[in-house]
């Protein structure tokens, strides 16, 4: 796509299609970020229509075949219906040959006066402004197509805002204008035509489309908010496995929107989008962030369970002790990411960010809620009794 935003409007009328697509052209002007705006397929490229008469051909004996034939080797080449070769006998090439006019005698005037064979026999010559019309029109410059239906293309870029918001905002207005249309089979937002003659009614036979990368980044998005769900669902069911309890897997998940907060903060203060990367980073976050956990979990069971203390104490000395390995660890891939996260490009930079925001986040204040968690919902548990030696 030569831009990130793409409306296509899809019918079966062209001159319809570009009065509409003119109209969308003046609704996202509008929207603020939006640039360049234009119409990919204009219908101003100038033609000469040359319309035959029927009824005068037939009186003059010209048919449709000699006048197009003609026609085509006035302004083409005859080699195109009728090919021809001459060959070279001492190069061994063969070149086609024709007739054909010289460009610069390619001109209206000479055009009506090209001469076709017509009477009864064939034996008189007839000007072709004698059997058709010559009128001066305009013409797509060039006719797309998607799935077999003729469409208009309006291209957007973006400055100055980002292309979710701005892709966003053009939906507001086109839900406004027009009236949204879904469909279980086409996943991409899409509008009826308002009709301009009949106020309240929708022309049949028109739809707009939002396409391009917009489309492609809301495909990603859903897809990546999906695979976050799952991640988070595994994740859980496997801890209830190791751990042999639902409560245990539910304190360590805690980390995780916490960690989000961290994402959300970071990408805002550097100014950096929500894409598929930082997105990506929030995925890597999930794992970090549960590990960390695990360990403060993991080690207040094993004070619990070995030393009889209490859920507060052994909440607190597991928030103590493994304070060093998680600061460490945090630590370690926080500088790690850095480098990446100041100049690693437009594809890196906003995965390292919300991977950093994340770590730092889920470091500062799981070590808190983790721990006050952990004391709520394990308080009204018995103490477990010491092991014997």
């Amino acid at each position: 796509m030569p831009a990130p935003i793409n409306i296509q409007v899809e019918g079966r009328d062209l001159k319809k299609q570009y009065a509409i697509a003119q109209e969308l052209k003046r609704i996202v002007s509008e929207v603020p970020g939006a640039v360049d705006v234009r119409i990919q397929e204009m219908l101003d490229y100038p033609i000469l229509n040359i319309q035959s008469d029927r009824t005068k051909m037939l009186y003059q004996g010209v048919t449709q075949e000699t006048a197009a034939k003609n026609v085509m080797s006035a302004t083409n080449s005859s080699v195109n219906f009728d090919p021809a070769f001459w060959l070279d006998d001492v190069m061994g090439n063969h070149y086609f040959v024709g007739v054909t006019y010289r460009e610069d005698k390619i001109t209206r005037r000479n055009l009506q006066d090209v001469s076709l064979r017509g009477g009864a026999r064939g034996d008189q010559s007839v000007l072709l402004q004698d059997v058709a019309r010559f009128k001066e029109e305009t013409a797509p410059v060039e006719i797309a197509h998607l799935n077999l239906a003729r469409i208009f293309n309006l291209y957007a870029n973006v400055s100055g805002r980002d292309v979710g918001s701005v892709a966003a905002d053009i939906q507001k207005k086109l839900s406004a204008w027009g009236k949204p249309v879904t469909s279980a089979t086409i996943k991409v937002p899409s509008w009826a035509v308002p009709n301009p003659d009949k106020p309240g009614e929708m022309l049949s036979g028109f739809t707009v489309r939002m396409r391009g990368e917009v489309s492609s980044m809301q495909e990603s998005f859903s897809s990546l908010a999906y695979g976050l769900l799952l991640a988070i669902v595994l994740i859980y069911l496997i801890m209830v496995a190791q751990f042999r309890s639902f409560v245990d897997p539910f304190i360590i998940l805690f980390a995780v929107p916490l960690g989000l907060i961290g994402v959300l903060v970071l990408l805002w203060a550097t100014g950096t989008t929500l894409n598929v990367q930082s997105f990506m980073g929030v995925i890597f976050t999930v794992g970090i962030d549960v590990s960390n956990s695990v360990l403060l979990v993991e080690f207040a069971n094993r004070l619990r369970r070995e030393r009889g203390l209490s859920v507060a104490e052994a909440a607190h000395e597991a928030a103590v002790v493994r304070l060093r390995p998680i600061l460490m660890t945090s630590l370690a891939a926080v500088i790690g990411l850095l480098p990446m996260a100041l100049r690693g490009g437009e594809a890196n930079t906003p995965l390292a960010r919300a991977v950093i925001g994340g770590l730092v986040a889920s470091t500062l204040l799981t070590r808190f809620a983790v721990p006050c968690l952990y004391v709520m919902l394990k308080r009204d548990q018995a103490e477990p009794q010491t092991e014997s030696a």
